[in-house]
């Protein structure tokens, strides 16, 4: 223990503590974290991943969120996950893991931003043969509206 009350282990210890510890495996490395007051979600591979909820009710219970969605990035706003899903579409859930939906079709969302009642997110060339760009997207009317083009 050093003076900032922490205690200092070497990776050794840190391996062993995760094959006798973890909840999800030895080697599980753990991104995007989202927390609200009971809960907290991730990613737990640095492959896609589904997403997981973790209950902090004292229960430690944990769940997957999207079944099959394959993810490397989601964001949490109010009750919602958003995330870009393996075929690279925008997708939706509810944190209980219901509602889960696909706000894009025939797009190519590379990554994306969620801010007040918008979706941000860079599209790549899609489909339709649409160049590149950062799109504005109204949550409630899917109302789109193009920001920024990429020739």
């Amino acid at each position: 223990v050093n003076n900032t009350n922490t205690e200092i282990i070497n990776a050794e210890e840190v391996k062993e503590y995760n094959k006798t510890n973890t909840i999800l495996g030895n080697s599980c490395m753990i991104q995007n974290i989202f927390i609200d007051d009971d809960s907290l979600y991730f990613l737990a591979t640095d492959n896609p991943s589904d997403i997981y909820k973790y209950d902090l009710n004292g229960k430690s219970n944990l769940y997957t969120i999207t079944e099959g969605a394959k993810t490397r990035l989601f964001r949490k706003q109010g009750d919602t996950l958003y995330y870009i899903n393996l075929h690279h579409q925008l997708c939706s859930v509810k944190t209980d893991g219901s509602d889960q939906k696909n706000i894009t079709q025939n797009e190519y969302v590379f990554s994306f931003n969620v801010y007040q009642d918008k979706i941000y997110y860079y599209l790549t060339v899609d489909d339709r043969g649409y160049p590149a760009g950062i799109i504005k997207m109204d949550i409630l009317s899917g109302e789109k509206e193009v920001l920024l083009k990429f020739e």
